[in-house]
């Protein structure tokens, strides 16, 4: 069974909304960055494509082993450069067209801290039901434009106020920033 983009997009919306539930869940958030790169995209997609090796373009990635191979299924674990680290689930790969999803299973805590009634941790990324979609496509000078598109929910699941670390800002604004470090060492690595 050969399952589509929008198809995979509403399914995982779906998964946001529990059956019964008498909390809706806050807005899902969305960031998508792009960038243009002076290289083809057939170069941009020989490096970006390659799912265990983000390190090798994203400053902020220090090591990424990957289990599994390149194939939907496949776990990659990438250890950042403040010592957390993020295990991602690729989920939908596609040569032909220079794209790939994936999802964050797990990630790790950056500190602990103190809230006023209990204390609670503060994770690599504070966000929860991330998934994400890379793209590469080729423009009309020879160049590519790079697509990076993530959805998720901030970290926090609580009653009432969010603490500012796992709010929606703080989720916003801490994935906007991953993915833009990203794609300048993308072009940075990329381009002459």
């Amino acid at each position: 069974m050969r399952v589509t983009l929008p198809t995979l997009i509403a399914i995982i919306l779906t998964w946001s909304i529990p059956a019964g539930a008498t909390n809706p869940e806050p807005p899902r958030l969305q960031v998508l960055e792009h960038i243009v790169i002076q290289t083809p995209a057939k170069a941009v997609w020989d490096i970006l494509g390659k799912f265990g090796a983000c390190q090798e373009w994203h400053p902020e990635i220090v090591h990424c082993p990957i289990e599994g191979g390149p194939l939907p299924g496949a776990i990659r674990t990438m250890m950042l450069n403040n010592g957390a680290s993020i295990s991602e689930k690729l989920i939908m790969y596609n040569d032909r067209k220079r794209e790939l999803m994936y999802r964050i299973t797990s990630m790790s805590h950056v500190q602990l801290k103190q809230g006023s009634n209990k204390p609670y941790a503060v994770p690599a990324l504070p966000v929860r039901q991330y998934h994400a979609w890379l793209r590469v496509n080729s423009l009309p000078d020879g160049s590519s434009r790079v697509s990076w598109e993530a959805h998720f929910l901030p970290a926090y699941e609580g009653k009432g106020k969010a603490p500012p670390e796992l709010d929606s800002l703080a989720a916003k604004s801490q994935v906007q920033a991953f993915l833009k470090a990203g794609l300048t060492g993308l072009k940075k690595r990329l381009e002459p």
